[in-house]
């Protein structure tokens, strides 16, 4: 892997039952060695639900951004409404 590729873990979380939190679900990136939070979050009532390795390119995607704030934004982004 090229030094400008980083590849990360992506992983679903959601708080368990016993939580303040129940039932909240996030999205949350991870080092693929040594990130003590994929050890230490089940012990705080964190399950996960999914993961998905991600290499992420510096300079590449960046359109993925764009069309995203689009998509949140109030109209869709679309300022003919």
């Amino acid at each position: 892997m090229s030094a400008a590729a980083t590849e990360l873990l992506v992983v679903y979380w959601e708080w368990t039952e016993e939580t303040k939190h129940a039932g909240h679900r996030f999205w949350a990136a991870h080092a693929t060695e040594n990130d003590g939070r994929l050890r230490d979050w089940p012990q705080t009532g964190l399950r996960p639900l999914g993961a998905s390795k991600v290499t992420v390119t510096v300079g590449e995607g960046l359109d993925l951004l764009a069309s995203a704030a689009a998509a949140s934004a109030p109209n869709g982004g679309r300022d003919d409404v």
